[in-house]
């Protein structure tokens, strides 16, 4: 699988920053490349608005009701033939050094999401191949190991759903109604955990969301379950169009997920440049898997 790291040094900037206003322009510096259905009125604007969602969850976060909501969540439903492939590099995610770096990174992004008030992440990537999706799942893995936050995961590379393989998990069906709100939620998401939902998808679609429609959604996930964090697998951002554009406004934070090997410093740069002013960018995720593998 080869070597895998993550660059820290923005979450641990972030953690320093005792109420400090959210700095949106990234870090400044690259880091080195060493291998390693009704639905209310559309909302819209950003920050505000994600904020007023972080505090419903929070103040939601002990009621009956979502406790009720979760468990009556269906349970994920096993692929019948997951690839054998897929299945082969899933055996090989799941070697405990790999799972305890993913236990670094959720550890510090717990305590960044906790300390800045933040409820929605986005997982990315320059291009296709650099292990976005592999990122996605083992840290919702990670999180699903825990138990002591309630997390929900949503894949949103809509061209090329990715990560119901790395659960070996049969989708409940197209995630494209949930999002344009003519499915509830409760009727899409599985549960992968006891706290741990998902919301799959493994229809290719090459429509592309709005932020506003985006915002929506994940404000009536926020309603429903009251998730402390929302992990989204998002499109690449330099070779998908503008579909992970669309989407950055919707979001409090974003990791950048880059292949050791292949990923130039300059393609980091344009990342930057992309995130800046749209959401806050937390740091890079260094990956040297091969695309060969089955990870995206």
């Amino acid at each position: 699988m080869g070597a895998w790291m993550v660059d820290t040094r923005r979450l641990e900037q972030l953690l320093q920053q005792k109420g400090q206003p959210s700095a949106r322009s990234g870090s400044g510096s690259l880091p080195a490349l060493v291998p390693s259905g009704g639905r209310r009125l559309a909302l819209s604007g950003g920050p505000s608005l994600r904020s007023g969602s972080a505090s419903r969850a929070v103040a939601r976060r002990n009621d009956p009701a979502i406790d009720a909501a979760w468990a009556n969540l269906d349970p994920i439903s096993a692929d019948p033939a997951p690839w054998a492939r897929q299945r082969d590099f899933n055996a090989l995610g799941r070697a405990p050094d790999l799972a305890k770096r993913f236990d670094v990174l959720r550890a510090q992004l717990e305590a960044t999401f906790q300390k800045r008030n933040l409820r929605s992440l986005g997982i990315t990537a320059p291009a296709r191949g650099a292990g976005a999706s592999f990122s996605s799942a083992g840290l919702l893995a990670s999180f699903g190991r825990r138990q002591e936050l309630r997390v929900v995961g949503l894949d949103m590379h809509l061209a090329a759903p990715a990560l119901h393989g790395f659960f070996e998990a049969a989708p409940a069906g197209p995630i494209m109604p949930m999002i344009e709100g003519d499915m509830p939620v409760e009727s899409h998401l599985q549960l992968a955990g006891p706290n741990l939902a998902l919301g799959l998808n493994a229809q290719a679609d090459d429509n592309s969301v709005s932020a506003a429609v985006f915002e929506e959604m994940i404000a009536d996930i926020t309603d429903f379950l009251a998730p402390d964090i929302v992990i989204c697998d998002m499109p690449p951002l330099l070779d998908a169009g503008d579909a992970a554009l669309n989407l950055l406004p919707a979001l409090d934070a974003v990791l950048l997920v880059v292949d050791a090997r292949k990923t130039r410093a300059e393609d980091i740069a344009a990342c930057e440049r992309n995130l800046a002013d749209q959401t806050e960018f937390l740091g890079v995720v260094m990956n040297h898997s091969s695309s060969a593998t089955g990870g995206r």
